[in-house]
């Protein structure tokens, strides 16, 4: 089922650990073999928000499509990383830490094998090197894909698929991925004359060149 993420000044939508342009390696599995890698993003999101909301109908739609009237049950013998929306100060550092900006939030991690579509403010498809492309702390909206995952030998769960991602404001970056450098951030630095440069000139004695 798909659902649309939409950001707003009163329910935000912010992007984190952002794999958009390339794919995120897979884990490895207790068997040996390794999980396929995948674009990656996690929606960090208001909890009580219209985008939690909606969100949380869909999961329930698709595991009542899937497990019947006792779907509830069902899900509430899930882990948190089958229930496809999770509480924010569950995603810690391996230090035991609440990542940045996760705390008091409720957060979806989607992925995909196909590379979703990536926009830009404008609406512009965004490739990796353009300085508007979404990044990691930026807000966004965001196009998702919920269904429920019931399959012999397979543990059961709520699986979230990415389809998109569209940047809507700049945010403060978090340190999985900086912002990208405007021109403007250079425009006042001035040309130094190459006679009163150091260009030319070798290391000085005890610097790191040493």
């Amino acid at each position: 089922m798909k659902v649309l993420l939409v950001h707003s000044k009163n329910d935000p939508v912010r992007l984190a650990f952002g794999h958009l342009f390339t794919k995120r390696p897979g884990m490895a599995n207790n068997d040996g073999s390794k999980s396929p890698d995948k674009y990656e993003a996690t929606f960090l999101l208001t909890p009580g928000g219209e985008n939690e909301r909606k969100v949380q109908a869909a999961i329930e739609a698709v595991a009542k499509e899937k497990w019947g009237d006792d779907w509830a049950s069902e899900y509430k013998e899930f882990a948190d990383d089958q229930k496809g929306l999770r509480k924010g100060s569950l995603k810690k550092t391996e230090a035991g830490d609440v990542y940045d900006g996760f705390d008091g939030m409720k957060y979806v991690t989607a992925k995909n094998e196909t590379r979703p579509g990536v926009f830009n403010v404008n609406n512009v498809p965004s490739a990796a090197e353009d300085e508007d492309a979404p990044y990691s702390g930026c807000y966004v909206h965001g196009e998702i894909d919920v269904w429920a995952l019931k399959k012999k030998g397979v543990k059961k769960r709520i699986v979230i698929d990415l389809c998109g991602v569209r940047k809507a404001a700049d945010g403060d970056a978090f340190s999985a991925g900086a912002a990208p450098s405007k021109a403007d951030s250079f425009a006042n630095l001035s040309v130094e004359d190459e006679d009163e440069g150091s260009s030319n000139d070798s290391a000085p004695s005890g610097s790191a060149f040493d």
